[in-house]
């Protein structure tokens, strides 16, 4: 187990507890106000049944902007939460809570190494309690993870056709490297939206590969 593994598993606590107490607080760019709270997922949240559930509702609701699609439920919302927490898993996630702790949403990191990681799975589930809340969220979620790892790059991938979440990742510094041709593929009860060939390609919409560099800490703290 590397560096960066026994790092994530610190803050991948049993109890909700611990997990609450070691949150990150999200201020309010327009206040400073606090607004939120990063609560970071381990054990804990497998005694949670109504926080997974909310993790499959959400998804089921904003389905069609994943690359990987199919019916959500509590049993492979389970599983989806149990490859994040586990001690070899290179990721982070996070659930987002509001001032009372309520889970509205969640955000995460995956594919961590040294120098990168992939922004992952940032959903708000429920109203933005303050105007820019997901940009707030983005900003200082990925400050944390400079700060904590010294990552010097995030990237992300974005279905072309999500213009709400392109222009919030484009107002927190992302740019776009590339536009993958993707096929639709079938897997069982799985759609998949998998990179190809552009002449294999049997969509309208791409693929966005968006990035940030965190080595300007101008750019980082922004």
């Amino acid at each position: 187990m590397n560096e960066i593994n026994n790092k994530l598993n610190k803050i991948k606590f049993g109890s909700i507890e611990r997990a609450v107490e070691n949150s990150i607080p999200i201020t309010s760019s327009q206040n400073g106000q606090i607004v939120a709270h990063l609560i970071p997922v381990g054990e804990w949240i497998l005694h949670r049944t109504k926080v997974l559930m909310s993790i499959a509702e959400w998804r089921n609701k904003y389905m069609r902007f994943y690359l990987t699609q199919f019916e959500a439920d509590l049993e492979n919302a389970t599983r989806y939460v149990q490859s994040k927490i586990h001690s070899n898993s290179s990721a982070i996630f996070f659930m987002i809570a509001d001032n009372e702790y309520r889970m509205i949403g969640h955000i995460g990191f995956s594919n961590i190494d040294s120098t990168r990681a992939e922004l992952d799975n940032i959903l708000l589930g429920e109203v933005a309690p303050i105007r820019n809340f997901m940009q707030d969220i983005e900003n200082q979620s990925i400050r944390w993870i400079h700060d904590f790892l010294g990552l010097e790059k995030v990237s992300l991938k974005v279905l072309s056709y999500n213009f709400l979440a392109i222009d919030l990742h484009e107002n927190c510094g992302f740019q776009t490297e590339e536009r993958l041709p993707i096929r639709e593929l079938h897997y069982f009860n799985q759609r998949r939206y998998e990179p190809c060939l552009p002449e294999e390609s049997n969509l309208d919409f791409q693929c966005l590969v968006m990035s940030k560099c965190l080595t300007n800490n101008k750019e980082v703290n922004e």
